[in-house]
């Protein structure tokens, strides 16, 4: 070694060994591919199932009879499948009979407001008069007043 240096060694790859190009481009489209389509079927998936209830067939609504009415204010309307609306205001039968209201009057107290609205404006489908002044709730919305504040107080 008379000043000359050792020969440094590189390994290197040899050729019928290493990928392609093209084939390392196909692995990473093919990759790409899967990720999205494992996203699209669970997009699609999340979106069947949303706002269902865990534990009950889809579908289905149990009507809940001789059960305390909901909460007076705007409640939640759901929208079944296959349940019939045989008044024809808007809420199907299920609905009528978890809010106490009568599935073949569209306007259970007879007050000039659809069960509907009385669920939508938050009043008592099954009184004509939700906050007791002597005026009907419907009244008070053609006048244009709250009928959920009495005005006589």
């Amino acid at each position: 070694m008379n000043g000359e240096q050792a020969p440094q060694f590189i390994p290197t790859i040899p050729t019928e060994q290493a990928p392609s190009k093209k084939k390392l481009i196909f692995l990473v489209v093919a990759a790409a591919i899967a990720v999205i389509v494992a996203i699209i079927i669970g997009w699609a998936l999340w979106k069947a199932s949303a706002g269902k209830p865990a534990g009950k067939p889809a579908g289905k609504i149990v009507a809940e009879v001789g059960v305390n009415p909901p909460a007076p204010g705007p409640q939640k309307i759901s929208r079944p499948i296959n349940n019939p609306d045989s008044d024809g205001d808007g809420l199907y039968d299920a609905e009528e009979a978890r809010f106490g209201t009568n599935p073949n009057d569209p306007d259970t107290d007879h007050d000039g407001l659809t069960d509907l609205q009385e669920i939508q404006l938050g009043t008592d489908p099954r009184n004509p008069d939700t906050d007791g002044d002597g005026v009907k709730d419907g009244d008070e919305v053609k006048q244009g007043t709250n009928p959920l504040v009495n005005n006589n107080l």
